[in-house]
């Protein structure tokens, strides 16, 4: 004797019910499973991705490390061949080149000077000695005349010339060979003496 405990017609439902709801719970799970595969795979590459960059920064930052010693090195070995010495007679000669420079730019023309003296020295004179400073564009002369008269005439001379800018006459006394004495200072204007 068959005892059924659960008639047919409930089975054949229970069972394609049972099925179905295995089927979706199948599929269901094939989804969560492709879908955690995919983020898996992509979090695995991902770190993947960040290991090998920060082996590569790491690689870099070594070889630069190596780069800077080997150019800390090179520059100490060339800061040893260097010759301070010469290194200072170089620019020791190259301002003196600048200062030769300077003077040839700003340079008195003495054959303009001393032509202008010879045009404007009076015959009863003559100049015993000459300083110049050519900072300040002037003369020092120390001056003999045959007499007072012919000294301030020279003087006078001096003054109406304008090449010249000023005069100032100094020491006048008489020499042992009866000769008037004196010492002028002339100041040239700078358009004259620097003019070629």
């Amino acid at each position: 004797m068959d005892i059924k405990l659960i008639p047919d017609k409930y089975k054949k439902k229970d069972g394609i019910g049972l099925k179905s709801k295995v089927s979706a719970f199948g599929s269901l799970s094939e989804q969560i499973t492709s879908k955690n595969s995919i983020l898996m795979i992509l979090s695995i590459g991902f770190l993947i991705l960040v290991i090998l960059t920060s082996l590569g920064l790491w690689g870099y930052q070594s070889n630069l490390i190596k780069n800077k010693a080997s150019l800390i090195e090179r520059i100490e070995n060339l800061q040893n061949q260097r010759n301070d010495d010469l290194e200072s007679n170089f620019m020791e000669l190259g301002k003196r080149i600048d200062g030769f420079e300077k003077f040839l730019d700003h340079r008195i023309y003495f054959s303009k000077v001393f032509e202008m003296m010879e045009e404007l020295t009076l015959s009863q004179v003559q100049f015993a000695d000459m300083n110049i400073d050519l900072s300040e564009n002037k003369f020092n002369l120390k001056i003999e005349a045959s007499s007072y008269s012919a000294l301030a005439k020279q003087v006078i001379v001096f003054e109406e010339d304008p090449r010249i800018k000023s005069i100032e006459l100094s020491k006048a006394g008489l020499s042992t060979y009866g000769q008037v004495t004196s010492e002028l200072t002339l100041e040239l204007d700078n358009s004259f003496s620097l003019s070629k």
